[in-house]
């Protein structure tokens, strides 16, 4: 029987679908990501012959006519597929055993399927041409695969067998996609490049820092307007690249303004360069793609899903989630351990979350991937347990005092009303003040102040902007802030007033005139103050103790 033409897909055969995955491998190692060539050589064998077990009759009938598996007549093929690896062939026979058995996620455990199915799996294995009694030798490399569980990280084996498993995910993926598993990063420094010149800049400090230790992880707290965007990117360099926010808001606009370093967008560069990652990733790409008059790229939306595109811009949950170790998992840690992760706000983050994007940090160090947190604010315990992670392959610095003093604050004790905001309006109007910023704690507390601005007589554009719209409705009102802020003064017909809640604190790109804020917490203030150039305080006092 020659299994390499049985059919793997209704339209594919095994030999040519093992074939697909051969080249997603060599493309991985091309390009560097595999760094040790025992381990490509096992991923080689692994691509080979990870579906060798659909070769079986039952699945043959069910390829070629339909329905679903059936565990009573059927063994899961990945169970069927280790059958066919030749020790000989392997640096690391139970990590290629290993990766084979669990490349697809059944309802049962594989070795839960091997150790109660003895005569089917028998059955299977002689109509397949292989020796009945490979099933009694196959029970001690079983049973190592099951002792892989039981190892830490740490340990080189596991290491071993964790990224093996994780890179035939990646090929297997790409393949079925039909889709490149990884794009080149060949174009970040000279777009970095171009944009000094075109803006006519020299890099600051903290870029100048982040150039010069880009082999190293980076803990670097600087303030808001200082450029750490580029000089994450500048840290990145051609390199696999993961930008982490906390907030999609914050997500989609740093995706616009790494499009428009990146490439060129009538010429939709990007492409084939920057990917955005959040729940709401197809939407947002659909809308894009309405108003743009386009047709919605599904290739492109694959590839972002897949992170095949060289620099992905995204939330924690999207990548960090290998940490819960749920299964397949190995496939984004596997991404991790050649990739470059700038983390920012990464104080926004409340304590689960926190700890899970703290050992992911620790996983993705484990493996060789390094990761930059660059952030306006750094609370000193997770600064404290980052360096413990890194040990002496970091380079911390605090750039806090080199931002501009741009700030003028003014406290008053009491309850934020729109009275206030009225009199500091009036107070304020003038040729250099046109734009103001009122955050509020809540949703209810913005939409009062807006009602109650709207019904007065103050002369202003008057704009609400929350959490709580449509996603339509949301995507317009970003856009507007962000126009707004970049408005000049002169330009202006009249100032205009935007009420808003937290949601404008991580990474929104926004500049205005005078932020009138209620009371918050310090990370959050700070945040606040980073959105303008003059402050004014609203809330009731905390004494100090």
């Amino acid at each position: 029987m020659n299994i390499e033409d049985k059919l793997a897909k209704p339209d594919k055969t095994i030999g040519q679908h093992s074939n697909e995955l051969i080249e997603q491998a060599k493309l991985l190692y091309k390009l560097g990501y595999i760094k040790s060539e025992e381990l490509y050589s096992d991923l080689l064998v692994a691509c080979k012959k990870h579906d060798y077990g659909k070769a079986n009759s039952q699945f043959q009938k069910r390829v070629q006519r339909g329905g679903k598996f059936q565990p009573e007549l059927e063994i899961p093929h990945n169970v069927l597929s280790i059958f066919y690896i030749d020790k000989s062939e392997c640096n690391k026979p139970d990590s290629v055993y290993f990766a084979v058995m669990y490349h697809h996620d059944n309802k049962e455990s594989p070795i839960k399927v091997f150790g109660e199915n003895k005569e089917l799996i028998e059955t299977f294995i002689s109509e397949l041409g292989l020796e009945t009694a490979s099933y009694n030798k196959m029970k001690r490399n079983v049973k190592k695969i099951k002792d892989l569980f039981d190892k830490k990280l740490s340990e080189p084996e596991k290491q071993y067998a964790v990224l093996l498993k994780g890179f035939l995910h990646k090929c297997d993926y790409g393949a079925s996609a039909g889709i490149e598993c990884e794009k080149v990063n060949d174009f970040l420094n000279t777009s970095l490049n171009e944009w000094e010149t075109a803006e006519n800049v020299s890099y600051n400090e903290l870029q100048e820092f982040c150039i010069k230790n880009t082999d190293s992880n980076l803990i670097v707290t600087a303030p808001t307007g200082m450029g750490k965007t580029e000089a994450g990117l500048l840290w990145c360099g051609d390199n696999k690249c993961f930008f982490v926010l906390p907030l999609k808001t914050a997500i989609n606009a740093m995706y616009e303004r790494i499009k428009k370093l990146c490439g060129d967008n009538s010429q939709e560069d990007y492409k084939e360069r920057v990917a955005l990652v959040h729940s709401d990733m197809k939407s947002y790409y659909l809308e894009d793609s309405i108003i743009n008059g386009k047709n919605y790229d599904f290739a492109y939306a694959q590839c972002s899903k897949q992170l095949a595109l060289p620099i992905t811009i995204c939330t924690p949950d999207q990548i960090f989630d290998f940490a819960l170790k749920y299964a397949g998992y190995e496939y984004k840690l596997a991404v991790a351990s050649y990739s470059k992760f700038i983390i920012d706000e990464i104080q926004m983050y409340s304590p689960d979350v926190l700890a899970a994007v703290i050992y992911a940090i620790k996983m993705i160090h484990t493996l060789g991937g390094k990761v930059a947190v660059l952030t306006a604010t750094l609370p000193p315990f997770v600064k404290n347990e980052l360096e413990k992670i890194f040990g002496e392959d970091v380079k911390t610095a605090d750039f806090s005092d080199k931002g501009k003093l741009k700030h003028n604050v003014k406290v008053q004790e009491k309850a934020l009303q729109s009275d206030d905001i009225i009199k500091i309006f009036n107070d304020t109007k003038c040729d250099k003040v046109k734009k103001y910023l009122v955050v509020c704690n809540s949703i209810d507390i913005a939409n009062k102040m807006y009602l109650e601005l709207k019904n007065s007589e103050t002369n202003a554009d008057i704009n609400l902007f929350h959490s709580n719209f449509t996603k339509n409705d949301r995507k317009t009102k970003e856009n507007a802030i962000l126009a707004a802020s970049e408005k000049t003064n002169e330009s202006m017909n009249i100032p205009e007033i935007w009420i808003s809640t937290s949601v404008v604190e991580a990474s929104l790109d926004i500049d205005f005139d005078i932020l009138i804020t209620e009371l918050s917490d310090l990370f959050s203030l700070f945040q606040r103050f980073g959105r303008c150039k003059f402050s004014h305080r609203i809330g009731k006092s905390v004494k100090s103790r």
